[in-house]
């Protein structure tokens, strides 16, 4: 599967910028299993744990978070401990 994998993206190159070509595949299969509309892909946890609460203060309409102590959800100054 490995093998596979770098034989698909070795010759693309590094890419800048937008996503790499393979991620349409990893979207499609994605959305087969989880049966949503959208999916997103971000360059580190710290830019989901971002947009995952920007989203949830846009649907919720609230403008304030829990974070659990301990847990790391990454280097943004709203969720560091």
């Amino acid at each position: 599967m490995m093998r596979e994998a770098l034989a698909l993206a070795e010759p693309l190159g590094a890419v800048l910028g937008s996503y790499h070509p393979v991620v349409a595949d990893n979207v499609a299969r994605l959305r087969a299993l989880s049966g949503l509309e959208e999916v997103s892909f971000h360059m580190s946890g710290t830019e989901a744990v971002m947009q995952a609460v920007r989203l949830a203060r846009y649907h919720t309409r609230r403008p304030r978070l829990v974070r659990f102590a301990g847990a790391y959800h990454g280097w943004w100054g709203e969720v560091q401990p």
